[in-house]
């Protein structure tokens, strides 16, 4: 699809990066001067064995940056600004196990529309749980 001049191709971008098959998409609307996402770590449990997430950014009036520090490294902290139609993708267990992030807001802050796709695994809860799930292909 297109937003504001940019052709988003969420699944193309996706499998050309050879990653594992996304399954699931939440799309969240920050408008201007809000939305702050606060340090944390994205819950994996259920993205299986080689979890993913993709975030789509699409901001045409500006961008938003990403900060993100190691888990015990908190006062060394990387910054990524996330531009219209750019990608952030964290793949591994290490992205999350080790990395925290987030979107600071300022007054500045565009409004913003984000594309989270990730890779969730049916029944791989209940196989972490010691339940027997037929469902789930790690089981």
């Amino acid at each position: 699809f297109s937003w504001g001049g940019c052709q988003v191709r969420e699944l193309d971008l996706i499998r050309s990066e050879k990653l594992p098959e996304v399954t699931a998409c939440l799309l969240n609307q920050y408008p201007p001067a809000q939305g702050q996402i606060v340090w944390h770590r994205d819950e994996i449990r259920a993205h299986g064995t080689d979890p993913v997430i993709v975030s789509v950014s699409l901001s045409p009036l500006g961008h938003r940056d990403f900060l993100m520090h190691r888990y015990d490294s908190p006062n060394e902290v990387l910054t990524q600004p996330l531009a219209h139609g750019s990608a952030m993708i964290m793949a591994g267990t290490g992205s999350q196990e080790k990395w925290m992030h987030r979107l600071p807001l300022t007054p500045e802050s565009p409004h913003r529309i984000s594309l989270t796709f990730r890779s969730i695994v049916a029944g791989y809860e209940d196989v972490l749980a010691g339940k027997k799930n037929d469902r789930c292909v790690y089981g």
